[in-house]
């Protein structure tokens, strides 16, 4: 799966990371994920459960 579908699928459950797909060189196709609180971060992890499985 694309850094853009999950960027994308993220985005659209209410979670904003960033994406480095315009970059070219070691970051090309990467997502970031700040660390947050424990229920942000649990949302997280819930929203790429459903998108990844």
């Amino acid at each position: 799966m694309s850094s853009e579908a999950i960027f994308s699928a993220l985005q659209q459950s209410g979670i904003l990371i960033k994406r480095f797909g315009d970059t070219s060189g070691p970051l090309a196709d990467c997502l970031r994920v700040t660390v947050g609180t424990a229920d942000e971060n649990q949302a997280f992890i819930n929203s790429m459960k459903k998108i990844l499985l």
